[in-house]
């Protein structure tokens, strides 16, 4: 082993260490903190102090005789609990007229528009012998959308002669970047340095070492400008370098900031809430964090946004290490500078409880609306935004990625989203576009929807607006078609018994072109709609190539991780465990099966989750076979498939179901029943079998003609993955998607 492995082994094993001490010591602090054992320990460690004392009333502070009195209570004579009770019951009336307020007393503003002239976000970045990272963090910056910012680079002294180098050569090459240079006094000296320069409405302090997603700044804004009660915005972590992370801290709160500081450094900030507070203090360790607790006791709180738009640079000898080593330090000298924070801020609260600022909406965009404070979209690619619901797991989800993935670079795309999720799936979105915008992450006001969305439209010059099964979009058309007369309507439903599939034909003449995947839906389009609008059909694909080809699995090993054995026949149930899927359809024809002498090759699989999750654990105990084995949640769905021979869909409800393309791919015979677009895509008998809906005995019919005859299941295997590659690819699904959006722009 040589010198520089031994020393980043070393290196690991240390931040490894001190990772496990820091989280031991901040559960310490959070039990420390908590509502019922913290107050345990403050007493016991106040009694303590005292205990050579005689426990009188008179030698004790009286907020000692209070908890002591509190804790006793259940112990003393009945008559002495009275007191206690009858005190309990004033108190909590009074508390109650203080904080049982049912409603909330809301305001509302316009918003001024800021000067033209100025920008609306300040960027400063300290800079310190940072000649090899600098260049990453400029590139962010100037990668934003939102455009309508200067940035302004404080070189602190750098000693680095590289680095002195760097910087000469940066103010030469970017003249449109503000530089500045002071001699070396620290991080903290250096932002109020860039601040005071600063002629931006909002700033934002970035570290020469740490990068942004496209769309930090615009989102960030947005919430500002929107927000009159917010004056700090943070976001989501992601860290690098010698530690990858998500970091996703708590909630924006005032009381829980002076404990756990859940702002990123670079949270963007109003210049005013700087200004009153007096900007950062130096030789702490934790400028920023004692900084946004100065904001906090001035009455400047925030807001944490869930999305992970921040890049942290973590290395050995960076300030995140050296910090951590000092923590509780540097944790001191803040609590020294501010030992009245809690009873300040709980004023605070007390003051600010159930009221609320909004913003007119009418004003709300006063200052966003230019086209020139934007990225510029590509001038020759229409441009297009497509609303969905969320960024989650499903089948829909796996389609419109399926196309936007294949057209990605014929067309300009946006993606909005309109609810509440944990967007799981987004880090695949975005290997098609950064454009991507989460309403419920940024509005708490839903009037702000049609704000947005228009204003959208008009200065990124959209054209095709895409409403693919969702509904929150519709009661919007009116306007949006009247803000945006030229701009072209699709709307995409895959089933028609969901709510909004009469409200897209209720809303017809706003809309340009109706499409599904589907003859179902198709036909009833065609029957309900009054004018003779255009109805497309595009079936559903794959990628038959790439992700879903049996050639670049290995089954064989997958099978033995399984315990299948050479001649043993798989049967898989893949989807979501809820009524409409009928995970308890599969199983009933598993256990009918299972109790059949010929059928002792055959072993059952299922995967996924959902509601019925209780109800599939009760049956697989009552079934209590060992045939049948279920493996949960599973991402990779490919290499599973690699290994199985039947799929069953016992599905009630369906559209166009994807996990029968996937299956059909893997070569897996597909046993479907006769919902949605089932029969459209298999022909029964040949390269799958079609079958009632919820039936047990059409199902356990079909697996024993498949398990008795090997010439057939190899047949409808085979001619199954003909069958995707001929009709249902990602290719050809791009090439339809890509003729729809041509022939509707035009």
């Amino acid at each position: 082993m040589t010198f520089r492995q031994n020393e980043k082994e070393l290196v690991d094993q240390i931040i490894a260490l001190r990772e496990q001490l820091h989280a031991t010591r901040e559960e310490l602090q959070e039990i420390k903190g908590s509502r019922v054992f913290g107050k345990i320990i403050r007493l016991r460690d106040h009694v303590g102090r005292v205990r050579n004392v005689i426990i009188d009333s008179k030698n004790l502070p009286r907020k000692t005789v209070h908890k002591v009195r509190v804790v006793a209570a259940p112990y003393v004579r009945p008559a002495t609990r009275k007191k206690f009770k009858s005190i309990y019951r004033h108190s909590k009336r009074a508390l109650g007229s203080i904080t049982g307020v049912n409603h909330v007393i809301v305001s509302t503003v316009s918003l001024a528009a800021w000067p033209k002239k100025a920008p609306l976000v300040s960027v400063v970045v300290p800079y310190f012998n940072a000649s090899t990272t600098i260049d990453e963090t400029i590139d962010s910056l100037k990668n934003q959308t939102f455009i309508d910012l200067e940035i302004i680079i404080v070189n602190d002294g750098s000693t680095d002669e590289l680095s002195i180098k760097k910087f000469a050569s940066l103010k030469n090459d970017n003249p449109d970047i503000k530089f500045e240079t002071q001699i070396n006094q620290g991080p903290a000296a250096a932002r109020n340095a860039g601040v005071a320069l600063a002629k931006g409405k909002y700033v934002i302090c970035l570290d020469s070492d740490d990068w942004f997603e496209p769309t930090y700044v615009e989102k960030v804004i947005l919430i500002l400008e929107t927000n009159p009660d917010i004056a700090v915005v943070s976001s989501y972590t992601e860290t690098f370098g010698v530690k990858k992370s998500l970091v996703e801290p708590l909630p924006y709160n005032p009381l829980l900031l002076f404990s756990n500081n859940m702002l990123i450094h670079a949270a963007v900030f109003r210049k005013e809430a700087w200004q009153a507070s007096g900007g950062y203090k130096s030789d702490l360790g934790y400028e920023d964090w004692e900084y946004w607790i100065t904001l906090a006791e001035k009455g400047y709180w925030g807001k944490v946004l869930e999305e992970p738009l921040f890049h942290y640079r973590v290395a050995t000898e960076s300030r995140y290490v050296t910090d951590k080593d000092a923590h509780w330090r540097n944790l001191k000298k803040i609590k020294d500078l501010h030992v009245n924070y809690k009873k300040i801020i709980k004023k605070l609260q007390s003051q600010k409880r159930n009221k609320k600022t909004l913003v007119e909406p009418n004003t709300a965009f006063v200052n966003l609306k230019n086209n020139n404070q934007y990225k510029a979209p590509h001038k020759d690619k229409t441009k297009i935004l497509i609303t969905i619901p969320w960024m989650t797991f499903g089948g829909a989800e796996t389609l419109i990625y399926n196309y936007c993935r294949e057209i990605k670079n014929n067309f300009n795309i946006t993606f909005i989203t309109g609810l509440k999720s944990k967007h799981e799936w987004e880090y695949k979105f975005k290997d098609i576009t950064s454009n991507i915008y989460h309403l419920a992450n940024m509005f708490e006001d839903s009037r702000l929807y049609l704000e947005f969305i228009s204003n959208y439209i008009k200065t990124r010059e959209i054209d095709i607006l895409h409403i693919i099964h969702n509904g929150f979009m519709f009661d919007l058309l009116p306007e949006i078609k009247k803000r945006n007369p030229n701009l072209k309507i699709i709307v995409t439903m895959f089933n028609d018994r969901v709510e909004y599939f009469e409200q897209s034909i209720g809303y017809e003449e706003y809309i340009d072109s109706y499409v599904t995947d589907n003859e179902l839906v198709a036909r009833h389009y065609m029957s309900s709609l009054a004018t003779n609008k255009s109805v497309k059909v595009i079936p559903n694909g794959i990628n038959c190539y790439k992700e879903f080809n049996a050639e670049i699995f290995d089954g064989s090993a997958v099978r033995k991780s399984l315990e299948l054995g050479e001649k043993d026949l798989s049967v898989f149930y893949v989807g979501r465990l809820s009524e409409e899927k009928n995970p308890d359809v599969f199983l009933a024809a598993a256990s009918e099966l299972l109790k059949s002498s010929k059928n002792t090759r055959l072993k059952f699989y299922m995967i996924g989750d959902g509601p019925m999750r209780p109800a599939v654990d009760k049956l697989l105990k009552e079934i209590n076979s060992d045939k049948i084995k279920y493996l949960g949640y599973q991402s990779e769905i490919a290499k599973y498939l690699s290994a199985a021979d039947i799929f069953v869909l016992p599905s009630s409800i369906e559209g166009f179901p994807l996990s029968i393309l996937e299956a059909m791919a893997m070569k897996v015979a597909v046993i479907a029943s006769d919902v949605g677009a089932v029969s459209q895509v298999i022909t029964d008998g040949e390269d799958g079998f079609v079958v009632e809906p919820g039936s047990v005995e059409e199902i356990t019919k079909a697996i024993s003609m498949l398990t008795s005859d090997s010439s057939l299941l190899q047949s409808v295997k085979q001619k199954a993955r003909l069958k995707v590659e001929s009709k249902y690819s990602n290719k050809i699904l791009g090439e339809n998607y890509k003729k729809l959006y041509t022939d509707v722009a035009k």
